[in-house]
């Protein structure tokens, strides 16, 4: 597969997937209208960390039945978040829940506007996520300050399994709900 660096946009329709480059397109996966798409065609580690902060997946009202979890989670992480409505903002977050947050260059604070908008989403609300909150989010909870993990519900723990890298004070915040005895662990 070719990628184009830097990507300036992901245009999604019954044609398939378009990557639009500075100076060249390439479409990435061709599909028809009805066949669900696969995502063995995107690199197994989501894409580049280099990807451009303009990137943005565009779902075209074309007559496509194309939903958001027909695509890879990594490749949700770049939507354009301005296109999100109260309608579609949870199914957008769910199907995010299942990505690779570590693949974000935390140079473009792409993480601080997932959450910032996930907040309001959900209806999220001071420093704590009850469970439905914390199963939408899924994979977003590596993301998440101390603050957050250690007045979660503790669904948290599970879903922190998945993180690759936490930071130390990520860490102590796990151990204080463990120590909490409002888990299964503790």
């Amino acid at each position: 597969m070719c990628m184009c660096l830097p990507l300036q946009a992901v245009s999604i329709n019954t044609a398939g997937i378009h990557l639009q480059c500075s100076s060249e397109s390439t479409t990435v996966k061709s599909h028809t209208a009805g066949e669900s798409l696969q995502t063995t065609s995107w690199p197994e580690q989501g894409l580049p960390e280099r990807a451009s902060a303009d990137l943005h997946v565009q779902l075209r009202e074309d007559g496509s039945n194309l939903t958001l979890t027909d695509f890879p989670a990594d490749m949700l992480l770049y939507y354009n978040l301005q296109t999100l409505t109260k309608v579609n903002c949870g199914s957008y977050f769910r199907a995010l829940g299942g990505a690779d947050f570590s693949v974000l260059s935390s140079v473009l604070n792409r993480q601080s506007a997932l959450f910032t908008n996930a907040k309001d989403c959900l209806g999220i609300s001071g420093v704590s996520l009850n469970r439905t909150q914390v199963e939408v989010l899924g994979n977003m909870a590596c993301t998440l300050d101390p603050t957050y993990i250690q007045n979660s519900d503790p669904l948290i723990l599970e879903k922190l399994k998945n993180c690759g890298d936490l930071s130390v004070s990520q860490i102590t915040a796990i151990q204080t709900l463990l120590f909490s005895g409002n888990s299964s662990y503790g």
